[in-house]
């Protein structure tokens, strides 16, 4: 199918997404989180650096 463009996604508990970011055109730092704080710790919220 087609690719559905987001900036937020609901994921159901025990879920999964996948997210596919391009940095061809984008450089610098940005982060990703997920809005419920006490999954920082499991790994949903983190730094890329993206560099060209």
């Amino acid at each position: 199918g087609r690719p559905d463009w987001r900036d937020v996604v609901i994921v159901p508990a025990r879920g999964q997404v996948t997210v596919r970011i391009r940095f061809a055109e984008i450089a610098g730092r940005t982060v990703y989180h997920c809005h419920v704080l006490d999954h920082e710790d499991q790994g949903m919220m983190g730094i890329i650096d993206a560099t060209p």
